[in-house]
């Protein structure tokens, strides 16, 4: 579970610096890690996030197939990462069906992130087909389920291409809390968009991140990685603005939706 968590955790900090080479190096350090301590369940799920990076970075040659997955986790990866491939091949047909799929998938199972990410690629892609109400509608739907959490990482892993619905969807009528989430969004993508920044998550910081969202309280992160209480703290303040979150488990909400 540790491994579970922590995975697209790191992954996601190392493709927002340097890209898919940069995940790559992550996962050869796990695997070395993995393979000493003689583990090999995470394998299928380490595999179905590659596959989903090499999809955002546009290097997935083909859609994936879904059988082989192991756990629902890898199942999720492969159909977002086929739903991206096909958004980026500008299938928004393809595209559509690995999204209804992710979000009834993970409807049937209780999974919030999941069906919040199928909503929000299924909003992308009835736009790339034309279909302006249906993707708002969507997004709608993907904004009402991430708001008891205050989930933003489905939306801004999505980048530039959810800044004109973002925007549209403003000027529906949505509710007062509905309205400062989105803007909270709104503000998450636009530090995402300023790559080397200060708004980026330092090594140090996702792997604080990745800690909270094993459970870990402040003293036992201190204790695992050898720092003060108080150290923990001011790295943890960081990661809550950095991530547009207040609290723990805002920031726990967004880690466990990537």
């Amino acid at each position: 579970v540790q491994y579970a968590t922590a995975l697209p955790v790191i992954a996601d900090a190392a493709f927002r610096r340097q890209g898919l080479q940069a995940v790559e190096a992550e996962f050869a350090g796990f695997r070395i890690d993995l393979e000493r301590r003689g583990e090999t369940s995470v394998d299928p799920l380490m595999s179905a996030l590659h596959l989903l990076f090499r999809a955002r970075a546009g290097e997935l040659e083909s859609a994936v197939g879904i059988g082989g997955a192991g756990c629902w986790r890898a199942r999720e990866y492969l159909l977002q990462a086929n739903a991206v491939h096909a958004l980026a091949r500008r299938e928004w047909g393809a595209a559509r069906a690995s999204a209804e799929a992710l979000a009834a998938d993970a409807a049937d199972g209780g999974r919030l992130g999941g069906q919040v990410k199928g909503q929000v690629l299924l909003a992308r892609a009835f736009e790339l087909g034309g279909m302006r109400t249906e993707a708002l509608t969507s997004l709608r739907e993907a904004l009402r389920l991430a708001l008891p959490e205050m989930l933003v990482a489905p939306f801004a892993e999505e980048g530039r291409a959810m800044n004109e619905l973002l925007a549209a969807l403003l000027e529906w009528p949505v509710s007062e809390m509905e309205r400062r989430h989105l803007q909270q969004i709104q503000r998450s993508l636009a530090a995402e968009r300023q790559q080397s920044s200060p708004d980026e998550l330092t090594d140090r910081e996702a792997e604080i991140l990745a800690h909270l969202a094993d459970g870990a309280s402040n003293k036992l992160i201190a204790r695992r990685l050898g720092l003060t209480d108080n150290t923990v703290k001011f790295h943890l303040k960081k990661i809550f603005a950095k991530l547009g979150v207040s609290n723990r488990k805002a920031a726990v909400a967004r880690a466990a939706a990537g």
